[in-house]
């Protein structure tokens, strides 16, 4: 079935094929998207530059932890 949605899509300048949720689905399935619609790294660069990481807080030291010796 993807060569024929391949082909197809190829042929009609489609870059996705969904399937419209008519099954059980509650949302739309892609069936089919061509390689130049992916903009996935496109997206996180966008939302890392939004919501940048901040720097993480030092480690703390467990009471019980054990300490490492100095010989």
């Amino acid at each position: 079935m993807l060569a024929v949605l391949d082909k197809f899509a190829k042929q009609n300048g489609y870059g996705i094929i969904l399937d419209n949720g008519s099954s059980a689905q509650s949302a739309p399935v892609v069936l089919y998207s061509a390689n130049q619609v992916d903009v996935t790294q496109q997206i996180i660069k966008l939302y890392d530059a939004a919501y940048p990481v901040k720097a993480a807080a030092p480690a703390a030291t467990h009471p019980g932890a054990a300490k490492p010796s100095h010989k």
